[in-house]
């Protein structure tokens, strides 16, 4: 079963504290039959040095050093020199279970889809790991069932913890010189394909790094999540225009978490709020009355109504619970 190749992509810069834990989970895994490709992204640290040193202890290791330009572009370098017949991606100050690869690859091939997918544990600051899920769930959806679900946020839209066939990504790039890329490619993978098979075993583990974006200020590259993702609604919708309602909770999602970043940083601007918030109220009242909108959806909308300061108050506290729940 292990004859066919498995490239595993890894876009590497500055984790020189992380990278050891990275790399050694993929060498570890069950499934041998991997093509591991490090993308140095022009790191300043020992990252790149380090994995130097694993290339030469393992010749499934191949090491691409490039001047600085970002995930996408590290990741598209990775697509273009890569053999395998199945793709995955690693983040580099992330991990993954000794299964990872080889549970992925079974429930693609037992299920005769492109693409399978596991769930992420989140690794917090203090080191903690989220609370395990007690049962573990398979399913296969078909592409309409798939994309509903990722509307209303009950799929994750990064290529982490995603097994691809290669031809899925013919003719598909992530888009470079933006923050989301992954956003902004994964809704044009799943329209590839027919079904998609997956589980909420957890077996990537993504580590949360604590910033200083509370006390800088808000990078507006941050405001294209909005773009992405109402770019990928009208995609989506003009296929499936009965999804309205599901893409209307995207939205929200993207204008909250926006906003929230904006309330973040050290000097609000009141035009990106006021912006932001415009955006908002063109899909507040769909949400609103959507019984299969998110609750978060739904508080975040309620508790900006009473203003700016109540709304961080309740939206911390609310936060709070919920991570704890």
């Amino acid at each position: 079963m292990e004859r066919e190749l498995i490239s595993v992509i890894v876009p590497v810069y500055n984790v020189e504290s992380y990278l050891d834990e990275c790399i050694n989970s993929i060498l570890e895994q069950t499934y041998k039959n991997l093509e591991i490709i490090l993308i140095d992204d022009g790191s300043t640290d020992n990252s790149g040095k380090m994995c130097d040193e694993y290339a030469a202890r393992d010749k499934r290791i191949q090491v691409i050093h490039k001047k600085n330009g970002g995930q996408a572009e590290a990741k598209n370098r990775g697509l273009d020199i890569c053999v395998g017949d199945y793709i995955t991606f690693v983040d580099s100050d992330d991990y993954v279970d000794k299964e990872y690869v080889n549970y992925m690859y079974k429930l693609l091939k037992s299920n005769n889809v492109d693409i399978s997918y596991c769930k992420l544990r989140l690794l917090f600051f203090n080191g903690n790991l989220e609370k395990e899920e007690k049962n573990m769930n398979e399913y296969v959806e078909t592409k309409k069932e798939y994309l509903e679900n990722l509307l209303y946020n009950r799929r994750a839209l990064g290529q982490c913890t995603y097994l691809y066939k290669r031809e899925i990504f013919d003719n598909l790039r992530y888009r470079e010189g933006i923050i989301f890329e992954d956003s902004d490619l994964s809704y044009k993978l799943i329209n590839k394909c027919d079904r998609i098979a997956g589980s909420n075993k957890q077996l990537y583990f993504y580590r949360l790094r604590q910033g200083s974006t509370t006390n800088s200020e808000f990078d507006t590259k941050k405001m294209k999540l909005i773009e992405v993702s109402e770019e990928m609604c009208n995609s989506i919708l003009s296929v499936y225009p009965d999804l309205k309602k599901a893409a209307a909770s995207k939205m929200i999602w993207a204008v909250y978490s926006t906003l929230n970043q904006l309330y973040k940083s050290k000097n609000i601007d009141r035009s990106l709020e006021k912006e932001i918030l415009d955006k908002s109220k063109l899909y507040e009242n769909t949400v609103l009355k959507d019984q299969n909108a998110p609750k978060m959806n739904k508080f975040g909308i309620m508790a900006r109504k009473l203003g700016r300061r109540f709304y961080m108050l309740l939206w911390g506290t609310y936060s709070n619970i919920i991570k704890k729940s």
